[in-house]
């Protein structure tokens, strides 16, 4: 886009807002050259509040302004606030206080701004957020993206013509230089103290306790507003936007995230498999009605797309993927449905249905051809795909699948002996209420990885109090049911007020968030210390930590399930039970995959439906240090950073095997330079 353009739009009103759109925070910059005169009238108008100003490119308005010396004094006043991350942000209670970071080297498959350019928003009063402006705002001239603030601290001959020009004084314009040099030669500005509003999280890194205050990124949020569909996205709200930063007050306290919930099917397994039973059917046809699969169909019949023969293969292999994977899906209720049947093979075998239920396993493969039939007639009859039913380049491929399905479910039971070293827990139907499913303030949908890991370490804490000697290793997160919650949370009453002589107790302001209800499985792999003994079952039930991410943490009642958490040494035995996992839950897989720029994240969070971006941990922007007010000995300010995990359905965990699954589900926290992070947990 560039400001020519936009300077031939005829209507006043729509001209004018998006002029004020294209100079926003939350907008990609805009070109301004030939136009310079133009858009420096268009910085200084922008000052004013737009109920003053009927038009921001009214010359004679920013005339007067520009020759206000104690005004623009002013507007040089709020550069002292600029920032990199927001210390304001979302509890603008935190106050006096700025934060500039230099961008560190990046880490491999993370994102965080350090992916991006340097870029700087404001937070200060809120009486003063246009003022911010003039020096702030981006845009693109001679191909590089700057502000008026950055071209007047280097002196560039261009720009300081045309502002003398306009009527501002050499005196003033030297003075605005060497201020706006000053202020941006300073790479690095830390608060000496931590306020009292601003959150900590305590870390225990190589044996020794650091508190962490996670500040947001001017330029990652930034960059979340700036993506567009296919990417899903929500709002979070705050009530008092120019008290939080420039970038919220431009978008009138919608602040967008990223939403990405797991992938949990809305059936309930009971209600579902009774469903199928009473129809005597034992497929889903949900499956059948992804777009993912729609296209993989297309890719398969039309594998011609791609311009040369390497991409063209690779397009047809990761269709045959997904085609594989919607085929597990569509028939996991008859796995399920063999796994509850007590006395499989004493049914009669007349229907393809029966056939799949009471033959022996080694026989399934002979049903590929009856399958693939059912195949075909089950999508003859959506609109969407109806015309891929029976097509010749889809019958060899599709059977091909299901050939190698139904093997790979015979020889599934036969499960291969894993050895560990390892103790293993299985904590079942755990039920969280309230847990904070805004994992960062980039994205809402999977609570953090980081609270996860809190979880484990205070499990550990907790056990080791109770006399045992217990190190958790890694842990494996399975979600079987997710409940989005849409109310706000109303704060409990905790401020003292006085009035007159009496004395209340207000409520403090809502901090918007989100908010999620679910039930889930662990795993942990733990080791017990030489010679010390097994903490008995009530044991690890007793430890049991009450908080999850936030929320409260709920073992099932006694009424429906006494025995819910299992302690096993032997991989195969536990294997044997997570095998029979529900398909309507999922498991939060470490993801393989590369992750270098949002642009990849873009990519892959629409090729790859499996895909969720989650709160993956933390990026020091300094050495931990000693500071006023920390909860513990050492304290830093560091970044929340954003990775991706695989939602991996149960049935696809139950192909895979045993050994894949101990290879390749559970997570650890890592420590890395500045950097905690959550990853795949080291093979045995």
């Amino acid at each position: 886009m560039d400001l020519t353009s936009l300077l031939t739009i005829d209507d006043d009103t729509e001209k004018d807002k998006q002029l004020r759109k294209a100079f926003a925070p939350y907008s990609p910059s805009i070109t301004v050259d030939g136009n310079e005169f133009m858009c420096l009238i268009i910085l200084i108008n922008m000052t004013l509040p737009r109920k003053r100003l009927a038009h921001c490119w009214d010359i004679s308005s920013a005339q007067k302004l520009w020759c206000d010396g104690s005004y623009i004094e002013k507007c040089l006043a709020e550069v002292y606030w600029y920032h990199t991350h927001n210390l304001k942000y979302p509890n603008t209670k935190v106050s006096g206080q700025r934060l500039r970071a230099a961008v560190n080297d990046a880490y491999p498959n993370v994102l965080s701004s350090a992916n991006l350019p340097h870029d700087m928003g404001w937070s200060h009063d809120s009486k003063k957020v246009n003022l911010a402006k003039l020096f702030l705002t981006k845009f693109i001239w001679d191909g590089n993206e700057t502000t008026l603030g950055i071209l007047l601290s280097q002196r560039h001959a261009f720009w300081e013509k045309l502002v003398i020009d306009f009527g501002l004084s050499r005196d003033l314009l030297n003075k605005i230089s060497e201020k706006l040099d000053d202020e941006f030669s300073l790479s690095t500005v830390f608060p000496e103290e931590i306020s009292e509003y601003s959150k900590q999280v305590i870390f225990c890194v190589n044996d020794e306790y650091i508190s962490i205050t996670p500040v947001v990124s001017h330029a990652v949020q930034t960059m979340i507003h700036q993506l567009r569909y296919p990417i899903r996205k929500t709002t979070i709200t705050h009530n008092h936007p120019a008290s939080v930063s420039s970038l919220v007050s431009a978008v009138a306290g919608n602040v967008q995230v990223l939403d990405y919930p797991p992938l949990i099917r809305k059936n309930s397994h009971h209600s579902f498999l009774k469903s199928r039973r009473d129809k005597k059917d034992c497929f889903d046809y949900r499956a059948l009605r992804s777009k993912a699969f729609r296209n993989a169909l297309k890719d398969i019949v039309k594998g011609n797309m791609e311009p040369t023969l390497r991409l063209r293969r690779k397009q047809r292999v990761a269709a045959l993927r997904v085609l594989r994977k919607q085929l597990i899906l569509w028939i996991a209720p008859m796995m399920e449905w063999r796994d509850a049947e007590k006395d499989v093979n004493d049914r009669l075998l007349d229907t393809l249905e029966d056939k799949l239920i009471g033959l022996p396993l080694e026989k399934l493969p002979e049903l590929v051809l009856e399958l693939s039939i059912k195949f075909h007639q089950s999508i003859q009859f959506n609109q969407y795909i109806e015309r891929y039913a029976f097509h010749p380049e889809l019958m060899e491929p599709v059977k091909n699948q299901i050939r190698w399905l139904l093997k790979y479910i015979a020889g599934s039971q036969d499960n291969e002996e894993v050895s560990s070293q390892y103790i293993y827990i299985h904590l079942q139907n755990l039920t969280v209420e309230d847990a904070s499913s805004l994992s960062n303030p980039y994205i809402t949908g999977i609570p953090s990885l980081t609270a996860l890991w809190g979880f484990i370490h205070n499990y550990q804490l907790r056990l080791n109090k109770l006399g045992s000697s217990v190190e958790m290793k890694s842990v494996a997160w399975f979600i079987s049911d997710y409940l989005a919650v849409k109310e706000k949370k109303l704060p409990e009453q905790s401020i003292l007020t006085s009035s007159n002589g009496f004395f209340r107790v207000k409520r403090s302001g809502i901090i918007d968030g989100n908010y999620c209800d679910l039930s889930m499985d662990l795993v942990i792999k733990m080791t017990i210390e030489e010679g010390c003994v097994i903490p008995s079952e009530s044991e690890f039930m007793a430890a049991l930590p009450s908080r999850f991410a936030g929320g409260t943490l709920l073992p099932p009642l006694l009424s429906e399930q006494s025995q819910w958490l299992q302690c096993y040494q032997s991989c195969s035995e536990l294997f044997s039970v997570i095998a029979k996992f529900p398909s309507s839950g999922c498991w939060i897989y470490p993801d393989n995959g590369s992750l270098d720029c949002f642009d990849t994240l873009t990519k892959r969070l629409t090729e790859e439906s499996d895909l969720k971006p989650v709160h993956i941990g933390f990026i020091g922007l300094e050495t931990p240090k000693e500071r006023t007010n920390a909860t513990a000995n050492k304290h830093c300010f560091a970044e929340p950073c954003i990775g991706v995990v695989k939602c991996k359905n149960a049935m696809e965990v139950r192909l895979d095997g045993a050994k894949h699954y101990f290879e390749s589900a559970f997570w650890q926290q890592t420590v890395e330079y500045r950097a905690i992070l959550m990853k795949k947990g080291h093979k045995e």
